[in-house]
């Protein structure tokens, strides 16, 4: 009589995703014509800042039910990418749909002291931490 065992330990498991994870934080209240706010990670910022929904490929979207209650808060997020470098992560708050714009922008990721947005880089099974500042105070949203 012979007994044959067999497993299969990680070879059909899916390949590591890497994540982009980190928190927002929001100066002041989120406004009250505002139905969705994002966290979006774009390969590129759009010529003449031409931002249209599109952009909003890989994001995490702030829950409905933290939505109206944002005013002075810090939110955490996480946006499984596919490997590559992302040029501007940014946040967007979005009153009307159809009236999307670079004026729905309320923050970007930089690195401490620069003044433009900095790129991330990230391969398989890469995971990394971001902040941001969303700047909520006279913002006007359409």
């Amino acid at each position: 009589m012979a007994l044959f065992l067999s497993g299969c330990d990680y070879g059909l498991s899916p390949l590591n995703t890497p994540v982009i994870t980190g928190q927002v934080h929001f100066i002041g209240s989120m406004p009250e014509n505002a139905q969705y706010c994002f966290v979006v990670v774009a390969i590129d910022r759009p010529p003449n800042d031409e931002l249209d929904i599109s952009y909003l490929g890989n994001y995490y979207e702030i829950p409905d039910s933290v939505l109206h209650s944002i005013a002075d808060t810090t939110v955490d997020f996480r946006i499984e990418v596919g490997r590559g470098t992302y040029n501007w992560l940014f946040v967007a708050v979005i009153g009307n749909p159809d009236s999307v714009g670079i004026w729905n922008v309320v923050g970007e990721y930089r690195a401490e002291s620069d003044t433009v947005p900095t790129p991330i880089t990230v391969d398989w099974n890469d995971s990394i931490w971001v902040e941001i500042t969303a700047d909520l105070r006279d913002v006007h949203i359409p």
